[in-house]
Protein backbone atom coordinates (compact mmCIF):
# COMPACT_ATOMS: atom_id res chain seq x y z
CA UNK A 1 0.00 0.00 0.00
CA UNK A 2 1.38 3.66 -0.83
CA UNK A 3 -0.23 6.89 0.21
CA UNK A 4 1.42 10.19 -0.72
CA UNK A 5 1.13 13.37 -0.30
CA UNK A 6 -1.85 12.86 2.53
CA UNK A 7 -3.12 16.24 3.98
CA UNK A 8 -5.87 16.65 6.73
CA UNK A 9 -7.65 19.33 7.61
CA UNK A 10 -10.50 20.33 10.28
CA UNK A 11 -12.56 23.51 10.82
CA UNK A 12 -12.92 23.90 14.78
CA UNK A 13 -15.70 26.62 15.78
CA UNK A 14 -14.37 28.92 18.61
CA UNK A 15 -16.46 31.19 20.69
CA UNK A 16 -19.99 30.82 19.07
CA UNK A 17 -19.22 32.39 15.41
CA UNK A 18 -15.67 32.18 14.58
CA UNK A 19 -14.37 29.13 12.67
CA UNK A 20 -10.42 28.37 11.81
CA UNK A 21 -9.26 25.63 10.04
CA UNK A 22 -6.43 23.39 11.83
CA UNK A 23 -4.37 20.88 9.82
CA UNK A 24 -4.20 17.65 11.20
CA UNK A 25 -2.02 15.94 8.73
CA UNK A 26 0.20 17.88 6.24
CA UNK A 27 2.10 15.76 3.19
CA UNK A 28 2.39 12.64 4.45
CA UNK A 29 3.94 9.89 1.98
CA UNK A 30 4.66 6.22 2.53
CA UNK A 31 4.68 2.86 1.51
CA UNK A 32 3.94 -0.72 3.57
CA UNK A 33 4.88 -3.92 2.44
CA UNK A 34 2.87 -6.94 2.31
CA UNK A 35 3.95 -9.17 4.53
CA UNK A 36 5.28 -6.82 7.05
CA UNK A 37 4.62 -5.26 10.25
CA UNK A 38 4.11 -1.54 10.94
CA UNK A 39 4.57 0.74 13.99
CA UNK A 40 3.67 4.31 13.93
CA UNK A 41 5.29 5.89 17.01
CA UNK A 42 4.81 9.55 17.97
CA UNK A 43 3.72 11.90 21.08
CA UNK A 44 0.48 12.70 21.88
CA UNK A 45 -1.55 14.46 20.04
CA UNK A 46 1.08 14.07 17.42
CA UNK A 47 -1.82 12.48 14.60
CA UNK A 48 -1.23 8.79 14.46
CA UNK A 49 -4.58 8.19 14.95
CA UNK A 50 -5.68 10.15 12.42
CA UNK A 51 -3.02 8.94 9.58
CA UNK A 52 -4.66 5.09 10.35
CA UNK A 53 -8.26 6.69 10.21
CA UNK A 54 -6.98 8.47 6.72
CA UNK A 55 -5.47 5.43 4.86
CA UNK A 56 -7.98 3.34 6.05
CA UNK A 57 -11.09 5.68 4.59
CA UNK A 58 -12.66 6.31 8.02
CA UNK A 59 -13.11 10.00 7.92
CA UNK A 60 -16.34 11.47 7.31
CA UNK A 61 -15.62 14.29 5.07
CA UNK A 62 -19.57 15.64 5.38
CA UNK A 63 -18.28 17.44 9.18
CA UNK A 64 -16.45 19.73 7.37
CA UNK A 65 -13.31 17.69 7.31
CA UNK A 66 -11.69 18.84 4.02
CA UNK A 67 -9.09 15.16 2.51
Amino acid sequence: MTFSNLEYQVNIMQNTKEITQTRILRNCSGYINPGTVLFIMGASGAGKTSLLNAISDRISISKGSIL
